[in-house]
């Protein structure tokens, strides 16, 4: 169920044992990978952003220091006060951040008895490979075509 999402079903005719249901799913995001600035469109690379570290703080001696010897990116120091240093970093390089993005998966195709209210048969679910299920669903378009041309 999807929140915010009304969903409305016909009443069903037969009973959940004399229908089968064929679905195509894409995997959920539980892989993921590393991906830089320019994969993930980040707009700090497209526009440049500010960083604002805290000298007073170790972590801010820190952030200063790789900055400063080990970045390779280039910074403007805008202001610095009681400790405090604002940096701007021009546009086109990367970020700080660790971007991730999805790893591809395929579809998944699948045929499984009985339909929303249940499979009270208990037939498996299969998965099918693409053409598979185009085939089978085409069949089965066909038998129920025929069945409602018999009446």
């Amino acid at each position: 169920m999807i929140p915010g999402v009304a969903l409305t079903r016909l009443a069903p005719k037969m009973d959940a044992a004399s229908y089968q249901t064929y679905g195509v799913t894409r995997p959920a995001r539980t892989h993921w990978k590393a991906a830089t600035c320019a994969q993930v469109n980040c707009p700090r690379r497209e526009q440049g952003w500010k960083q604002t570290i805290d000298l007073t703080t170790e972590l801010g001696q820190k952030q200063a220091r790789y900055i400063k010897l080990h970045s390779g990116r280039s910074y403007v120091k805008e202001s610095q006060a009681d400790g405090i240093v604002v940096l701007v970093f021009g546009a086109g390089q990367d970020c700080f951040d660790e971007h991730r993005i999805p790893l591809d998966r395929d579809s998944l195709f699948t045929l499984r008895g009985g339909d929303w209210r249940g499979n009270p048969r208990g037939i498996p679910l299969r998965r099918l490979s693409p053409i598979a299920w185009r085939d089978d669903f085409g069949e089965h378009q066909e038998k129920l075509a025929d069945l409602a041309k018999r009446g």
